[in-house]
């Protein structure tokens, strides 16, 4: 009868730590983001959490510690990590580039995906819209633009004085 005890105690302490898939962290990638092309990204899933329940809602008896942080667009195999990854825009063109080929595709709605993995192996995913707009363009041009029709009208006035 002891030693029945003793396994079914050992078994009730050990059963969070001996890998159950079935705890699955809370994923919060924020987002939709927007951003401009040529600006750096900066990305931020720090709100997912493992609240230490499995799949029926039972209590694992310790809150599992998120372990990996892994971000990509869909369908593609290029990968950063971290819960806030920072992004330079060298690295997002070429990522998009190569696999979406040419700059003129990066301009547009891309889907990315977030996989969070705890420390017991259970993962989640979630997905959001990373929209990229073009550069805006500069307002010197509009002010030369506009400049230069005044010129225009000032000369065109001169003529048709003289």
């Amino acid at each position: 009868m002891k030693k029945e005890l003793i396994i079914i105690g050992l078994l009730t302490f050990c059963y969070p730590f001996i890998g159950n898939a079935e705890a699955v962290p809370i994923v919060n990638i924020g987002g939709p983001y927007t951003f401009i092309l040529g600006e750096d990204w900066q990305l931020d899933a720090s709100g997912s959490y493992d609240n230490g329940m499995d799949s029926t809602g039972g209590s694992l008896g310790y809150t599992p510690a998120l372990f990996e942080y892994k971000w990509s667009f869909v369908d593609t195999f290029y990968y950063w990590y971290g819960a806030r990854p920072d992004l330079p825009a060298a690295t997002i063109e070429t990522i998009i580039t190569d696999q979406f080929g040419g700059t003129r595709d990066i301009v547009g709605q891309h889907t990315i995906e977030l996989t969070v993995t705890n420390d017991l192996g259970g993962r989640n995913s979630a997905r959001t819209i990373v929209t990229i707009n073009p550069v805006p363009e500069p307002t010197t041009l509009l002010l030369l633009g506009t400049g230069f029709i005044g010129f225009i009208g000032l000369g065109r006035k001169k003529l048709l004085r003289k």
